[in-house]
């Protein structure tokens, strides 16, 4: 939809009220009713009207937030117009790589405010601004401190400061985490470039796949009946999924740093659930030439061969494999199954 213009400030908020409220008929008329909130919302609701909708907004300047509030508030349900906000802010605001390795002191402000006057923030902005307009659309929404993970430099760190900020909102009686910052794109390794790139994985994340990667200083905000402790989170080997689900209960070692010796054999061990059977590839290689890589896996400088797990017929659920890295050294080892889940370890060794 295109969205023309006056000049005539109030003749063209009119006038995109007008096209708004026509194109929300359409919508109502050639998509299907939302259903309650089930174990997934992304596979029980279709919000490709609601994106569309918000999309149509992205160069349209509104003069503050109670106007951007305004062409959001449009929806009926609070959800329609938490996805909307959420949308909003990860198509108009770009992650600022600057203002990232600026000195604290130095830093600005992660208010609202500032986030739309730059349209540009870290985490904070995001979450925040995020925050103010559910606000002012009557969704309940809080900002949430906390630890993340990221890299390989974040396997066993002692003293791990909170470094990041994501919201939860609460929809129908129940609370759902995202992270509008992930979601609105992703950054270069060293954080000096950004491109804006929408990830669905971060709108109304499961629970258990959201604490891999993230979290929260309190631990309620975990939403697992389990929470994990800030030990575990710190040690356990850094873990990627582009699932919605786990398809494992548990992964050993439980440790990301392994020591083993140029003579003997390490085992992984893997408790599935559901009757899912690990499948997939193992690669390894030197911690420093895979520095030299970009952090890339490359037929130069690794080591890659198929997994087939060992498993016992008294104990289905649990699988195992067994290596041997024969040369001395620091490695990068990840297990890479079909289902698209990545484990990476730091190995040492003697």
């Amino acid at each position: 939809m295109e969205i023309s213009y006056s000049t005539n400030p109030t003749h063209t908020h009119n006038h995109l009220r007008m096209k708004a409220y026509v194109f929300l008929i359409l919508a109502i008329l050639l998509t299907p009713p939302f259903f309650s909130i089930a174990k997934s919302v992304s596979e029980t609701i279709s919000y490709s009207h609601i994106d569309e909708y918000v999309l149509s907004l992205s160069d349209y300047p509104f003069a503050d937030i109670y106007e951007i509030a305004d062409s959001l508030a449009r929806f009926d349900s609070k959800h329609a117009r938490f996805r909307a906000a959420f949308r909003w802010v990860t198509d108009n605001i770009s992650y600022d790589c600057i203002d990232f390795h600026k000195k604290e002191k130095m830093k600005k402000s992660q208010s609202y405010e500032k986030t739309l006057e730059d349209r540009s923030a870290v985490c904070g902005g995001y979450a925040n601004l995020l925050k103010a307009l559910c606000d002012r659309l009557n969704v309940e929404c809080i900002v949430i401190n906390g630890y993340s993970k990221t890299s390989l430099g974040d396997i066993g760190q002692k003293e791990l400061s909170i470094d990041h900020a994501w919201n939860a909102v609460q929809l129908d009686g129940k609370w759902h985490l995202v992270d509008v910052t992930w979601a609105s794109g992703y950054t270069d390794r060293k954080t000096r470039h950004f491109t804006k790139r929408y990830t669905p994985k971060w709108f109304f994340t499961n629970p258990e796949i959201f604490v891999l990667t993230h979290l929260p200083e309190d631990p309620q905000w975990q939403l697992l009946e389990a929470p994990q402790s800030l030990l575990k989170f710190s040690y356990q080997p850094l873990i990627h999924t582009n699932l919605s689900y786990q398809t494992f209960d548990e992964i050993l070692p439980r440790n990301g740093k392994i020591t083993s010796f140029s003579h003997k054999n390490f085992r992984f061990q893997m408790i599935m659930r559901d009757g899912n059977i690990p499948m997939g590839h193992l690669e390894y290689a030197k911690l420093t030439d895979y520095r030299q890589a970009n952090g890339q896996f490359t037929p130069e400088n690794s080591h890659k061969e198929y997994v087939d797990f060992d498993n016992k017929p008294n104990r289905p659920e649990l699988f195992w494999y067994q290596l041997q890295i024969k040369e001395k050294g620091t490695y990068v080892l990840r297990i890479r199954l079909d289902s698209s889940e990545r484990f990476y370890y730091l190995v040492e060794i003697k």
